[in-house]
């Protein structure tokens, strides 16, 4: 075992940035919101920038490619990327760690890896845990133990780790593409649902379905209950991050349509849909509505539905993040023949399959990074 701070270099906190030292170009600004859990988000859309003279002013600290940026700022705290090659100059944000290993002492990969373990987690926590406290600081940080095999066994450990990662990216990449997809077999048979560029006859969603709200959620969660609670974040996530009660606050049938009416500030789960395909093990909370009694395809009704453009057209992105009633029963449906929401339903399902193969073998995989984290960081 050594320390984080007995293996490094360099190891120091970003620098200051305000606003007010911000550029429109010149020199990379990386934040916490880049530090991915061993990746680098680029977010190009996002990018902040400071000129020379203000690297200058400031007394910087520039990264060199390979550096290791850690985010002392949820979430996770602690989590960690490699600065990659492409970035030109750059420095970071002051709740980013810059750490520049000693390359006989730790590599770097390894490094990163280590830092999706369990076992840094833990060990993390301890500066953390119990109190109100929501980053960690740069002296505890360098405290952090690490196991440390010799630097061949470590480059074999992180060349292994590394591979895994490869496929699960892979896998990820091929849902991401079926998904694409089913969009573009939709504009293909639809157009645009919002503008109805193909002149489809329309209703308002109120002629559609019959809406019910869901309930206020007071009771404890019972996480070995009897119904699973449809929240916005299992709607939210591709793994339905589900929770449990024995409440039964509203009970949802198979065929009903769950919609998010209600999201954190910037979120990206409002007006996002499910449907429900089990009768009586779920229900809601109050920050979903239920869609049921509708007459179109359930498939086209939901693909239709899930984050139409008229909805998010009462958010403004910053303090309005809720839905109202109203706004959603006057949403305009486009209503094509049955004969070609049917045809939709079968590539839909065709494509379903796909996606359960892949699903399967990226759990598999996933399992097996586990597995081998286990063994190498237990």
């Amino acid at each position: 075992m050594a320390t984080i701070k007995s293996v490094s270099a360099l190891i120091v906190d970003g620098d200051w940035i305000e606003s007010k030292d911000q550029s429109p170009e010149g020199i990379r600004l990386i934040q916490t919101g880049n530090i991915g859990i061993g990746t680098y988000l680029d977010k190009p859309n996002r990018a902040k920038y400071i000129s020379e003279e203000t690297f200058e002013r400031l007394n910087c600290t520039e990264l060199n490619i390979g550096d290791i940026l850690v985010s002392r700022l949820p979430d996770p705290i602690g989590r960690a990327c490699r600065v990659p090659n492409n970035i030109g100059r750059a420095i970071t944000a002051v709740d980013c760690t810059i750490i520049r290993l000693n390359p006989d002492k730790c590599d770097a990969e390894y490094f990163v890896q280590y830092t999706q373990s369990e076992l840094y987690q833990n060990r993390l926590s301890q500066f953390f845990a119990g109190s109100t406290r929501t980053r960690i600081s740069r002296k505890n940080l360098e405290q952090i133990e690490i196991p440390l095999p010799n630097i061949a066994e470590q480059r074999l450990i992180s060349s292994t780790l590394g591979k895994v990662d490869e496929l699960i990216a892979l896998r990820k990449e091929q849902l991401e593409k079926l998904d694409q997809l089913v969009k573009s077999r939709f504009i293909e048979l639809f157009g645009d649902r919002w503008a109805n560029n193909l002149g489809w006859p329309q209703k308002p969603l109120k002629d559609c379905a019959t809406f019910y709200n869901g309930k206020a959620h007071e009771q404890v969660v019972d996480e070995n209950g009897e119904y699973i609670l449809v929240t916005s974040k299992c709607i939210a996530s591709d793994q339905r991050e589900y929770r449990r009660t024995n409440t039964l606050l509203f009970p949802l049938q198979s065929g009903d349509i769950c919609m998010v009416m209600s999201d954190v500030p910037n979120g990206r789960a409002l007006a996002k849909c499910m449907m429900i395909n089990e009768d009586n093990r779920y229900t809601l909370n109050q920050r979903i509505c239920c869609l049921r009694g509708y007459s179109l395809h359930p498939v086209f009704f939901m693909h239709v539905l899930n984050r139409h453009e008229f909805f998010l057209s009462f958010n403004d992105g910053d303090s309005q993040t809720n839905l109202r009633k109203d706004d959603l029963l006057s949403c305009p449906i486009i209503l094509p023949p049955m004969e070609l929401q049917e045809q939709f339903a079968v590539f839909v399902e065709q494509t379903d399959k796909s996606k359960l193969a892949i699903q399967q073998s990226l759990d598999k995989l996933e399992l097996l990074k586990k597995s081998l984290m286990q063994e190498y960081f237990g």
